[in-house]
């Protein structure tokens, strides 16, 4: 593990068309093996999919001891996770920068 911190710009709109490249951006963001930051604060538009992307990405890098932390996650992520319980799953309860 290296001692920078990987960090990841969401895109603005997170849905099924995007699903592919979202999934190649957290696997590349994940192999760093590094601290992971997700950037929320452009999300404007997000899926049941994005979200489980996310939440798998969360749980992976739990299982290889690698922190995953939100920075600024917007209103709208805030919501769409709500609506789905995934609140706390994604660790968007916590107090995020």
């Amino acid at each position: 593990m290296t001692d920078q911190t990987t960090t990841l710009l969401l895109d603005h709109r997170l849905d099924l068309g995007e699903a592919r490249a979202l999934a190649d951006r957290l696997g590349a963001a994940l192999a760093e093996n590094a601290p992971i930051v997700l950037d929320g604060s452009q999300v404007e538009q997000i899926d049941g999919a994005s979200l489980q992307l996310l939440l798998a990405m969360r749980q992976t890098a739990h299982q290889e001891g690698l922190s995953l932390d939100w920075r600024k996650p917007s209103a709208r992520l805030r919501e769409a996770a709500a609506l789905l319980g995934l609140t706390g799953p994604l660790g968007l309860g916590e107090e995020s920068t």
